[in-house]
């Protein structure tokens, strides 16, 4: 199997203070992405019964792809239902969970979306490619999930956050600036392997 990263795009709807959640839609399906990807109703299917058994522990949530670093939540809910994969993520008390949630409320009260891509592997026996509006795009029926991260990047336009929550307002303060250097690092990031072909295939 290939591992590829596929990044969507989160539009904020809600924030209150009751918990630290992040909730929405890390990928629609049925769609074509930006990136000419399309993963087909049920491709989840396996893979979210096998971490759901395992109580989510081997899914990670990062911010643009930091392997290298500590994971900045971890989800609480991973479901697929008929538009696309549904995540509630409980970011971590961190420097880095508390910038991940001050960016999110910032954006949310600006009206302005937050991204995210799933990293997965797709199963080459479900991989078939075909034609749509004069386009070739890969449809992948089956896949292997990864992880989730937070990015700057979107590619899938369909997919979208319904709530972001947090414990406390006295965490808002002044760090805005210290995630969005996060998600401009990670837009280069992408932006050079996108260059070099070795994100999407």
């Amino acid at each position: 199997m290939s591992e590829s990263v596929l990044a969507t795009e989160f539009e904020l709807k809600a924030v209150d203070t009751s918990e630290r959640t992040i909730s929405g839609y890390a990928s629609v399906t049925g769609n074509v992405d930006a990136v000419g990807d399309v993963i087909e109703p049920g491709a989840f299917r396996r893979t979210v019964a096998e971490h759901a058994a395992t109580g989510f522990k081997n899914l990670p949530v990062y911010i643009g792809h930091q392997h290298a670093s500590l994971p900045v939540g971890m989800p609480i809910t991973v479901a697929e239902d008929a538009i696309g994969l549904f995540t509630k993520n409980r970011i971590h008390a961190t420097t880095a969970g508390n910038d991940l949630l001050a960016v999110a409320r910032e954006r949310m009260a600006a009206g302005q979306p937050l991204g995210m891509s799933i990293g997965y592997k797709a199963n080459p026996s479900s991989i078939k490619w075909t034609t749509k509006g004069g386009q070739t795009v890969r449809q992948i029926g089956e896949l292997d999930l990864a992880e989730l991260s937070y990015t700057a990047m979107p590619a899938n336009g369909s997919a979208r956050v319904l709530s972001v929550k947090a414990t406390s307002d006295a965490q808002w303060g002044s760090q805005y600036a210290a995630v969005q250097r996060f998600f401009d690092d990670d837009v280069r990031t992408t932006l050079a392997l996108v260059q070099a072909d070795e994100l999407f295939r």
